[in-house]
């Protein structure tokens, strides 16, 4: 059975992740948010991918949902704002 996680990783590293259904991925774009208007000057890079996980834990597979390039803050959208 594949189990999915949306998982926030900053700067390379997760930061955080939830299920992988609708109220995770809100959850997962929440935390951006917050962490965007926090500013934090030493984030380069943030993204939200979607994890699929076997039934042992081993990663399947993962999917890019959506990314922020800090370095260029007009790239963020307007679901972000």
């Amino acid at each position: 059975m594949i189990k999915k996680r949306y998982e926030l990783i900053e700067n390379g590293i997760t930061f955080d992740s939830w299920d992988g259904c609708r109220e995770g991925l809100e959850k997962a774009y929440d935390q951006a948010n917050q962490i965007i208007n926090d500013g934090t000057e030493d984030l380069t890079e943030l993204s939200i991918i979607c994890t699929h996980y076997n039934q042992l834990g081993g990663i399947e597979y993962c999917e890019l949902v959506d990314e922020w390039d800090m370095e260029d803050m007009t790239c963020i959208d307007d679901r972000m704002i």
